[in-house]
């Protein structure tokens, strides 16, 4: 189903075939009760569900508004969709998100220390076991990483600060926010 992002980065909008709005509305108890309980989830994150009726055509459309996962300042050089297989993981030639196999080719291996790979296993295997509780086989982990350079040695301020609106952060790495922050004069 297509998706398409907001203008700034911070929300993702997909559509819905009616099954998966059937699906998802019959599992939102059990969704938001697991991310109230798991605020820092890897779960997407929808804010809102919604359908656009049409009736000159008698068709409706479903559609999910999200966070999207990549809303930060950082530019983000790779993605990956990682579902720990490796049957039919290669990307096709031109592709922009890699797959398992390529993230294996290339010996890449994240370096987070142990208390961040702690809190990020453990928070891996409860959003595994709600999936698995749901029955939700099909799923994987979109990995974005920003390369960074000698000179990014201080932590970005935060999102909300009064400095990193003065500085301008969009807090989105899309392309077009980008172009358009290189552009304000």
């Amino acid at each position: 189903m297509p998706s398409l992002g907001s203008h700034d980065g911070r929300y993702m909008i997909k559509t819905q075939t009616k099954e998966e709005k059937t699906f998802l509305r019959q599992i939102l108890p059990n969704y938001y009760r697991h991310m109230k309980e798991n605020p820092h989830s890897f779960l997407t994150h929808f804010y809102g569900m919604y359908r656009v009726e049409m009736p000159d055509l008698g068709q409706s459309i479903y559609f999910v508004i999200m966070k999207s996962v990549f809303n930060t300042e950082k530019e983000i050089h790779k993605i990956w969709d990682l579902k720990g297989s490796t049957k039919g993981r290669r990307s096709k030639r031109g592709d922009s998100v890699h797959k398992d196999l390529e993230i294996l080719d290339e010996g890449r291996k994240l370096q987070v220390g142990s208390n961040v790979k702690g809190a990020i296993m453990d928070q891996l295997k409860k959003d595994s076991a709600f999936l698995a509780k749901m029955e939700i086989m099909d799923y994987s982990l979109l990995l974005g990483v920003h390369l960074c350079t000698g000179e990014e040695k201080s932590p970005p301020s935060s999102p909300g600060s009064v400095e990193s609106r003065r500085n301008g952060f969009t807090r989105s790495n899309t392309p077009y926010r980008r172009e358009m922050k290189n552009t304000v004069v």
